[in-house]
Parts: structure tokens; sequence; C-alpha cells
């Protein structure tokens, strides 16, 4: 069974990656995911672990101040 992991951090690549995982589950039924990303990916049955469209960021000042919050989710 083959396992995916998708990363969206905003509105078009959560549209994006919905849309590959309806693809990729006709194309390989035992496929399987989960990742980070937003309402799009949640709606194609994503589990998510975070949703990161909600907290899009723009700007060097608004990624730094977010640098703690990114690393716990990598931990």
């Amino acid at each position: 069974m083959a396992h995916v992991f998708l990363s969206a951090g905003d509105i078009s690549g959560d549209q994006h990656a919905a849309r590959l995982v309806r693809r990729l589950s006709t194309l390989v039924p035992r496929v399987s995911f989960e990742g980070l990303g937003g309402p799009e990916l949640a709606a194609a049955g994503v589990p998510l672990h975070e949703d990161l469209v909600s907290r899009a960021i723009m700007g060097i000042g608004p990624a730094v101040r977010e640098v703690p919050q990114l690393l716990g989710l990598l931990r």
C-alpha cells in the first residue's frame, strides 16, 4: 500500500493538492494520504495534522514570527 504525505500552505496549493488526491485515488485505489493543508484537502478525505491554509504566511516578518510553531510541526 502506498502512503503519501502532502503539505499545502496556501489556498491554491490546497486546491491543487486536493485535485491530486482525487486523481491518485482513482489511479491507485490502495493509496492513503495524510498531511498539512486546508479545507480542500480535508474535503478530499485527507487526515490533516494541522490547517496551514488558515495560517498562510506572507512576508519575512510574519514568517520569522511563525518559525517556532512551524518547527513544532516538524517534531
